[in-house]
Order: C-alpha cells, then structure tokens, then sequence
C-alpha cells in the first residue's frame, strides 16, 4: 500500500463527483427516472450501469427501491424487500405473496415509487414475469430493470407482461480503449502518489479491457503489491491476481453452493484440458458430500447464472450418446474469446 495515498478511488463501487465519459447517459438517467416511463437498462459488464443508476436514484422524488436480483431472486424475496425498504422495518416471512403485493397496493395509493431490479437475468430464472407483470399493472410504480445479457427485454418477458411494461431502453455501450485510460488516469492522479505509475502501465490496461470494474480491480492489485512505481511489467504480472480478485467479488453475493460449484470447476481446470457438466457434477458432489449436495438440474441451473456473470466459459457440442455436451472453463484465465471482456 505504499503508493495509494487514498484507496477509495480505485474501488469499484467508488462513484466520484466527476463522472467522466458519461455525461450523456447520466443526463439521460436522470430524465428517465424522475419522469413516469418504465426504463431497461443494458450493457456489458463494467460499463457503468448499476452505480450511475443509484446515483441518479438518489435524485428521485419518488420513494424508491432498490433490489439487487442475485442476492433476492424470486417474486417473493423481491415484494418483502421492496416493502421493507419503504416501510424501513423488517417484514416478517409469514405473509402469502397476494398479502405482500396488497400492501404494495397501499403504498403506491399514497406514494409514487419507483423500484430498480439490478442483475434482472437471476429473478428470470425463476417468477420473475409474474413480479414483473404485477407491477407493471399497479397503479404509481415505475421499474427500472438492469442486465448486462437481455437486451430486448421483450424476448425474455410474456407478452402480456411486455404490453403493459413498455419499458424504454436505454444501452451502455461499452467503453473504448481511449476512454479505459482516460477513466483509470483519472482515478490514478487521485489515489496514487505522484509520478508511481507509467503511462504504458495504463496503457497496457486499456488495450486489454473494456470492463471499467475490473480495469480498476487490476489498478489497483498491482498498486498493492509494488514497491517503487507500477510499470507494464507489474501489471502484466498481476493480471491473474486481478482476475481472481475480480471474481471472488462477483462471487461474494452468491449462495455457498454457487461457490462450491465454481470451486470444482476452478479444481478441474487445474487438472484438465476439458472440462464438461458431468465432470463438475461429480467434483462438486465430492466437495460437499452427498447430504448437503444439491440436484443435478439445479446445478445446471447454476452453472447458467455462474455463466450469465462471466466467471465461467461454456461451449455446447452435439452429437454423441447424450446429444449436447457442455464443455466448461474458467473466465478470464485461459485466453478466450470472452476473456478480454471479462
């Protein structure tokens, strides 16, 4: 840590007075929330989405909501905690789910309210239409929905719930090579000592990631373990150490079974050229002991949403005795065609 004066800048979830390179879409953030149209928010990874939405949240006169979809998946998680963050009290789990959407109901009689539902592809998973199409229909809600995989929210929904979502769109593009550096200087000159890092050191990360977040997770893996000054060659030396810290990030919000299945793919990786579902069935199986062991067909489902946060890779094939195949990796280690991405 020696050469970060103030390490805040170089967190992910910082969010600095000055937002550089997205004037534009803040502008257009803070128009489509404080109006009354419903709003999808798309974009890949690292560009921005979930925390210029919660800033420009924090400017709305309605009372607001804001759920993160991987850590409440269901209709029913997601009412209780729309309901305890305007009642700010805890609501208890013994209520039926047409309880919680009638006290929805009263709330929006005498507040207007607008609901973000970040990571929206977790709660798809499972009933998230009928959430979504409940309310869609209560009168004074606006939704804001988030994903870095749906972008034509319209194919993933019923179309009676499309009909009275309407949702406007809204996409961020990813950033481009000259605005990386611009961003990642920027958060430099003001967290690191001066003159500690080499232009090519930021240059290096800006070639090799569009994904602001994890350009700043390698910023700033390679400031903590340098003595003197951070050059090309540290951070090309830390780029794994930076991955892994990206990803245990990402994972942090996940259940211990999501761990543990990424746990058994990353021991396969270390073993194997291939890896498929049925080798990391049986490795997860082994970690956890057949007791605490979830399904086969959850696990699958798993594996999608592990896939759906690009900590893992997958390659289907067909043909053979089981018709499809997936073959498995981890992201961002091995050079993919995703890895860049992360």
């Amino acid at each position: 840590m020696k050469l970060i004066d103030d390490p805040k800048p170089l967190q992910k979830n910082h969010l600095p007075e000055t937002i550089v390179n997205r004037e534009n879409l803040v502008s257009k953030l803070n128009s489509g929330l404080q109006g009354t149209s419903n709003l999808h928010i798309y974009g890949e990874r690292g560009t921005g989405k979930t925390h210029l939405t919660q800033r420009a949240l924090s400017k709305v006169n309605n009372k607001t909501a804001y759920i993160h979809c991987i850590e409440h998946d269901t209709q029913y998680q997601v009412l209780r905690k729309i309901l305890e963050k305007l009642k700010r009290e805890p609501v208890s789990t013994g209520h039926h789910t047409s309880e919680l959407q009638r006290q929805l109901e009263d709330q929006a009689e005498v507040f207007d309210i607008t609901v973000v539902l970040d990571e929206l592809d977790f709660l798809l998973f499972n009933d998230g239409d009928d959430l979504l199409y409940t309310l869609s229909r209560t009168e004074g809600f606006q939704i804001a929905t988030i994903s870095a995989n749906i972008e034509d929210l319209r194919e993933h929904i019923e179309p009676r719930t499309s009909s009275t979502l309407q949702s406007q769109k809204l996409r961020f593009e990813p950033y481009t090579e000259e605005k990386v550096y611009e961003v990642l200087a920027d958060r430099a000159s003001k967290s690191l000592k001066p003159q500690s890092i080499h232009r090519n050191a930021l240059k290096h990360i800006s070639t090799q990631t569009q994904n602001l977040c994890f350009g700043l997770t390698w910023l700033r893996t390679s400031a903590e373990t340098s003595e003197d000054s951070i050059t090309e060659t540290t951070v090309r030396d830390n780029r794994e150490t930076a991955v892994n810290s990206y990803n245990d990030s990402k994972l942090a919000r996940l259940s211990n079974h999501h761990k543990q299945l990424y746990e058994a793919v990353e021991q396969l990786c270390r073993e194997n050229t291939s890896v498929n579902a049925g080798s990391v069935y049986k490795e997860y199986h082994s970690l956890t002991g057949e007791t605490s062991s979830l399904s086969d067909r959850r696990l699958s489902d798993f594996l999608k949403q592990l896939e759906k946060l690009n900590l893992i890779n997958t390659e289907y094939h067909y043909g053979g005795k089981k018709g499809k195949t997936r073959e498995i990796e981890l992201a961002g280690i091995k050079p993919t065609k995703q890895s860049p991405e992360l």
